[in-house]
Parts: C-alpha cells; structure tokens; sequence
C-alpha cells in the first residue's frame, strides 16, 4: 500500500502534496531554482529538498512531526471533548500544564 493511501487528508499532508506537484512541475519545465523559490514563496533550499526528495520520504516526514507540549493533554482533551464539556475545563488544564 502506498503511504499516500495510508495517510489521513490533513492540511500538511495536502500541503506536501500540492507543494512536490508545483515544484516537480516548475523544474520539468525549466525553471531554475532560484525563480521557483521567487515565485512560491519559499527558501532556494526547500526547493532543492522538495526536488530531490522522492514524495513517500516527504510524506512520511509530514506524518512524524515532533511533539508539542500540550501532546500530554490529548487523551483528557479528547475525552472531555467527546463528552461534551468543551469550555469548563479551561482551568483544569492551565493546573496540569
């Protein structure tokens, strides 16, 4: 199974997706570097690694992204999300944080 298939449509999957395809685009029609970087916004070297990066590395690096200090809170936010309580637990959370 390719990791595309495997993958959830989040927004930084969507974005690596949409930015290879623009990119790998642009160089096959001859764009240097320089001017894809100009015209997308972006640094000379993250065109670079978008074009020498084959897409399931740069999907596979969307996907393990470093954790965040409120990772530890997911589960009880979570819980008391699906349970409803969307706006009591604001202090309960700035305590355990």
């Amino acid at each position: 199974m390719p990791l595309l298939d495997a993958l959830p449509p989040t927004l930084i999957v969507q974005r690596v997706l949409n930015r290879h395809a623009e990119i790998n685009r642009m160089v096959a029609t001859g764009y240097p570097v320089s001017e894809i970087a100009r015209r997308l916004s972006l640094d000379r070297k993250t065109v670079r690694h978008y074009r020498d990066t084959d897409l399931d590395m740069l999907l596979a690096s969307a996907r393990d992204r470093r954790s965040v200090p409120l990772d530890c809170l997911k589960p009880f936010l979570q819980s008391e999300f699906a349970r409803g309580n969307t706006s009591q637990w604001h202090g309960t959370v700035r305590a355990t944080a």
